[in-house]
């Protein structure tokens, strides 16, 4: 057999037959998994003004409440009440006197497209904002693998009071 004839064969023999995605392990290495997040704050940036906030929201259609007060000697939130089986919320005041929603998921396809917020002084309503939340999507091993990035890339909304 010639060395042209034998490279032939073992190009048809071990090259050839490999499909594009089952002869690796496909990764989802090069994910992120940033949270999103929904701050709260006052017209130009500035820090909120001291008060109790109460704040309802919903991110998917599940429902959460939590109070935070801000003032020059407490910057504080109670735990959040509400539950959601595919992402976590945490919520906390800044340093610079800013509410602060934090969503994160350990799985990134699972977190949340929108959001609805309404947040409360003195039991009065103070403002209501409902949007979604950007994502970038991409396969990292290419269309033929399975697996997909959902990168939010840190996303934050920016709700004024």
């Amino acid at each position: 057999m010639s060395p042209r004839s034998l490279a032939a064969v073992l190009v048809a023999t071990f090259v050839l037959p490999l499909p594009a995605c089952s002869s690796r392990d496909c990764t989802l290495v090069g994910c992120d998994n940033q949270p999103v997040s929904v701050v709260l704050l006052s017209p130009n940036w500035m820090p909120l003004e001291p008060a109790v906030y109460r704040l309802e929201f919903m991110l998917d259609g599940s429902g959460f409440f939590t109070t935070c007060t801000v003032s020059q000697s407490e910057q504080s939130c109670v735990p959040v009440e509400g539950l959601a089986a595919d992402f976590e919320v945490a919520v906390f005041v800044t340093t610079n006197n800013q509410i602060r929603i934090n969503v994160t998921a350990d799985d990134n396809t699972q977190l949340p497209d929108d959001f609805q917020v309404a947040v409360s002084v003195g039991g009065s309503l103070v403002t209501e904002e409902s949007g979604t939340f950007e994502y970038e999507e991409f396969q990292p091993n290419g269309p033929d693998c399975a697996g997909l990035c959902r990168n939010s890339d840190g996303a934050f909304v920016f709700v004024e009071l």
